[in-house]
């Protein structure tokens, strides 16, 4: 869907570790930032710094970011829902650690290799609703078409419905595709997401195409998948 009146900004760096998010930043209080999945990039972390915002950084690969920055805050643990493990760690917990509780100031970030329908299935509506933008990149979609694995992903997209309203998808370039329908469905997809309390009747059809121009393909060496339009749905 469209934000009526919404503006879009591409944070972070061209290519593999940027996501374009809804320019809802001046004005609004935004208490932290959270990013799982750091690597060796941390250009979407240094621009929510230059925005003033702290950003609570998490990956249990790493021993720490390639960059310091005074409002960097590291912690060598990686994030999971129902399976647990050494070094891993549960939303709910480390938004607890962190005294943000029922705070409805944050934004999430998260890329952690298709762990994340485990942590989106163990978290319950009231903490994801904490997050007035989540970006995230999505794995193992196009692989689940046709497995059990695609009626549980259904169920989690379903649970993250209710709370967030998709705005903005972008495929990864390095990902093979199925096709669903008139639809493109790649294997690996960058989703933006803002809450929907945020903006009550404010969303539009979609009238944008995908990419858009401030989409940049993950790999340069690799063209951008085409999305083309998503018109025909409803909020």
């Amino acid at each position: 869907m469209d934000v009526v009146g919404g503006r879009y900004v591409r944070v972070g760096c061209d290519g593999d570790g940027g996501y374009v998010m809804l320019d809802d930043f001046t004005g609004k209080q935004i208490d932290a930032a959270y990013s799982f999945g750091i690597g060796g990039n941390v250009s979407w972390d240094e621009s929510m710094a230059e925005r003033g915002i702290d950003v609570f950084m998490y990956d249990h690969s790493i021993s720490g970011p390639p960059k310091k920055n005074e409002r960097f805050h590291f912690c060598e643990l990686g994030l999971t829902g129902y399976h647990r493990g050494e070094n891993l760690r549960t939303l709910a917990s480390i938004v607890a650690d962190n005294g943000h509780v029922g705070n409805t100031n944050l934004i999430l970030k998260m890329d952690i290799e298709g762990c994340e329908w485990d942590v989106f299935d163990q978290s319950e509506p009231e903490l994801l609703d904490q997050f007035s933008q989540i970006v995230l990149e999505f794995h193992g979609l196009s692989e689940a078409v046709e497995t059990d694995d695609h009626e549980k992903q259904v169920q989690i997209l379903e649970k993250l419905n209710k709370t967030h309203q998709v705005v903005h998808i972008h495929a990864n370039s390095a990902s093979y595709i199925e096709f669903v329908g008139p639809l493109t469905l790649p294997n690996l997809l960058e989703v933006t997401y803002v809450r929907r309390s945020d903006f009550v009747d404010m969303f539009s059809t979609n009238s944008r195409r995908f990419p858009t121009e401030l989409d940049s393909s993950t790999f340069a060496f690799l063209p951008d998948i085409p999305l083309n339009g998503f018109t025909n749905f409803v909020s």
